[in-house]
């Protein structure tokens, strides 16, 4: 990535060697460093939004729930809590849980009534967590930019370089609160007994002590491996800082002969 503070300081010098007015240098260098400053912060708010939505999209509660931006080395990147980037899941056997609670037939087994349908409600309910963890951070991220420039304007122009970076940063701290706020975590058996189905109403099915835990009511492996994606995601999201620090600065350059 572009490191945007050394290519403000390379604006200064290219603005001195140019013979101009200190004044004018400082508040040349602060219009450019504002503007990358905003424009770092949307790149890394999307960055992150385009992940959340990729795990919505292959309804990868676990991932959402650890996805976060942090600046790591020279750049911006979304990782996980865990480090993980695979959230893959091996069959699962929920007879047991279904059983919890359950009546006790005449034979002495037990048996629970299970509605099942095809509705979709898991990635509603994510959907629903993702977007209120969206909308919290869309308002930190307005409120933090009235912030910034509130700070800009009584700096009245820097007379050193700011580094447009620390507003990311703060930004990326604001995302890690929002999403420890967000409840999101979705229950193994809300994933089958979500409502109405596609075809109809609800189909009532018995969970019976007596069925085979391995055969009957097993969740079926989920391949859900966020790597490739998240790989492409901060691709992205580098070229974008370095395509915003190198364009921004080129324009100002070009703004004096």
């Amino acid at each position: 990535m572009v490191d945007p503070k050394t290519e403000l300081y390379r604006l200064r010098d290219a603005f001195r060697f140019r013979g101009m007015d200190e004044d004018e240098i400082d508040e040349l260098c602060d219009l450019a460093s504002a503007e990358i400053e905003d424009a770092i912060v949307d790149a890394v708010h999307n960055a992150y939004q385009e992940a959340l939505q990729a795990g919505v999209d292959m309804d990868a509660e676990e991932f959402i729930g650890e996805a976060k931006p942090i600046f790591t080395g020279n750049s911006f990147k979304i990782i996980t809590d865990s480090g993980r980037t695979d959230f893959s899941e091996p069959p699962f056997p929920m007879l047991p849980k279904l059983l919890k609670n359950a009546k006790v037939a005449k034979d002495g087994s037990l048996y629970k009534k299970i509605p099942v349908g095809k509705s979709g409600g898991r990635k509603k309910n994510l959907e629903f967590s993702v977007l209120d963890v969206i909308a919290n951070i869309n308002k930190q991220r307005h409120d933090l930019k009235i912030k910034n420039r509130q700070t800009r304007d009584k700096r009245g122009g820097p007379k050193t370089i700011n580094d447009p970076i620390t507003a990311a940063q703060t930004l990326s701290s604001l995302i890690e609160v929002a999403r420890k706020n967000a409840s999101g975590n979705i229950d193994v058996e809300k994933s089958i007994t979500v409502g109405e189905s596609t075809q109809g109403l609800v189909q009532i099915r018995t969970a019976s002590s007596k069925q085979n835990s391995s055969q009957k009511w097993v969740k079926p492996a989920r391949q859900l491996d966020m790597t490739g994606e998240l790989m492409n995601i901060n691709s992205r999201l580098e070229d974008s800082i370095s395509q915003i620090v190198s364009s921004t600065i080129s324009r100002y350059e070009g703004m004096v002969a």
